[in-house]
């Protein structure tokens, strides 16, 4: 998210998503590339399905520890009013 001082990285989203690509690799079968799990499974691509859920259960993770923790997830401390928005 962009705000006036710059980005706003969601650390969290950020690392469960290239863990879910990470974790996607034993599984794709194509032409290009063919995991080790995929002759495993008889030959069925599953890839979306375990990085999907993969980088779900990490992200839940890591907010359900952001939220115990008592911070915000992007870091700092949650702004105390508004920003007022661009005149134009």
């Amino acid at each position: 998210m962009a705000t006036w001082e710059g980005a706003d990285y969601r650390w969290p989203g950020l690392l469960a998503y290239l863990a879910g690509v990470l974790l996607q690799l034993p599984f794709i079968d194509s032409a290009l590339f063919s995991g080790s799990m995929v002759r495993v499974l008889g030959g069925a691509d599953v890839s979306w399905l375990v990085g999907w859920l993969g980088a779900a259960g990490l992200y839940w993770l890591m907010m359900r520890r952001a939220r115990r923790v008592g911070g915000r997830p992007g870091g700092g401390e949650a702004p105390a009013r508004r920003l007022p928005r661009p005149r134009r």
